[in-house]
This record gives structure tokens, C-alpha cells and sequence, in this order.
């Protein structure tokens, strides 16, 4: 790719959710931004601000205005999934995605006996056997994480109490 007439060559990253070039590849003004990227591997780079550039490609002569996040570091400039959809890099193939939603209703048309609201019966008793050679173990509880904390709270105070 080409920016200002010079050769870039840059990383085609489905994955990427945002377009991120050195701040010594770019040429002109940037708006000032206080976003913070998180990498692949969770590094997090503190941007310097955004700017929109003119990419050429040279090989279909093709003309894209791409924004870009800028960074500080000397990193290779990222192309994310946007910009590659955009540009055909990359295509989504979407004939090869199952729909859940049908998948679901199908599932619960098929066993529709399981999903009743009342409670079921297995088909003979139940017995549980332990085998004596294997040591117990007693699982300490988990913390509650903090989005998760207001729903607990509320399942405890209506759950009945057995005296």
C-alpha cells in the first residue's frame, strides 16, 4: 500500500477492531485522543490521537480512506477487520455460520418433554455409588464477581429458608 506516494507494508489482522500506524509513518494533523488500545497479548499502548489518511493501492489502483489510531512505538502498522472487509482483503463468508436461534427452537422442538415447566421423572430409581479408593475433596468458594453481585443477592433473599 502506499501512503503519500511511499511504500507501507502493513499487518492484515481480521481480528483487530481498530487500524493503528506509527506516529512517524503518519504526515499530517492528528485529533487528539485519550484511548488507550489493548493488544492481542493485553499490552495496552496509550494512543496519541486519530487520523484519517489517503491509502493507494497500487495493485487495483484503488483509492481508500482509512482512520488510523497513532502510537508513539515503532510497532508495524495494523490493518483491522473493517478496513480489510472494506478494502476485499479479507471476506466474510457468512453462508458458513450456523444460526443459533434455529439451532435453539429446533432443539427444543425436538425434546419438547424436557422443556415443560413442570418436573420430570427418570424412567427407573437413582443410586449414587462412590468409589472408596479416591480421596474427597472440598472446593472453597468462588468470589462473586462484581457484575454478577446484585442478581446473587437477589436470588438469596427470595430463595425459602428450611428450618
Amino acid at each position: 500500500m502506499l501512503i503519500d506516494n511511499k511504500p507501507v507494508t502493513f499487518q492484515v489482522v481480521s481480528g483487530a477492531s481498530a487500524n493503528i500506524i506509527p506516529a512517524k509513518i503518519v504526515p499530517g494533523h492528528l485529533t487528539p485522543t485519550s484511548t488507550i488500545i489493548v493488544m492481542w497479548n493485553e499490552a495496552r499502548v496509550r494512543s496519541l490521537g486519530t487520523g484519517r489518511m489517503s491509502i493507494h493501492n497500487p495493485k487495483n489502483k484503488n483509492k481508500y480512506s482509512v482512520e488510523f489510531y497513532v502510537v508513539d512505538d515503532n510497532s508495524t502498522p495494523l490493518l483491522g477487520a473493517r478496513a480489510n472487509q472494506s478494502m476485499g482483503l479479507v471476506t466474510k463468508r457468512s453462508d458458513n455460520f450456523a444460526r443459533i436461534a434455529a439451532v435453539a427452537k429446533d432443539i427444543i422442538h425436538t425434546y419438547s418433554d424436557v422443556f415443560e415447566n413442570s418436573l420430570g421423572e427418570l424412567p427407573e430409581p437413582a443410586s449414587l455409588k462412590v468409589d472408596p479408593t479416591v480421596k474427597s475433596h472440598i472446593a472453597h468458594p468462588r468470589r462473586i464477581p462484581l457484575a454478577l453481585k446484585e442478581g446473587v443477592k437477589d436470588i438469596h433473599m427470595k430463595a425459602p429458608v428450611y428450618i
